[in-house]
């Protein structure tokens, strides 16, 4: 599977920290950050980030586990047509991402 060429992320202390550096380094992915104070900058990861968690919370209900379902969930959105009739499966195996 494909890696990101560039990660933008907002200002958690988590994507600030040294070994997430190295994570992204060793992956050859460049770290790019929102300004501080600006979350719409970054609102569609946002908002995914939510649809995320309202499916899961509707899934939990279910007998599955937090993984099993969010398994579930990923290979459904990924293969959910978008507007322009492609899946975001195209964008991960798409040119612009390259392999470890």
């Amino acid at each position: 599977m494909g890696l990101p060429e560039i990660l933008v992320s907002d200002n958690a202390t988590i994507f600030h920290s040294a070994e997430f550096h190295r994570f992204c380094h060793k992956r050859g992915i460049c770290q790019r950050f929102i300004p501080p104070g600006h979350p719409a900058t970054n609102g569609q990861v946002e908002r995914y980030c939510q649809t995320i968690k309202r499916k899961l919370k509707c899934m939990a209900t279910n007998q599955k586990s937090l993984t099993e379902n969010l398994q579930d969930l990923l290979f459904r959105y990924r293969a959910t047509p978008l507007a322009d009739g492609a899946t975001s499966r195209k964008d991960v195996w798409s040119e612009n991402s390259h392999s470890t």
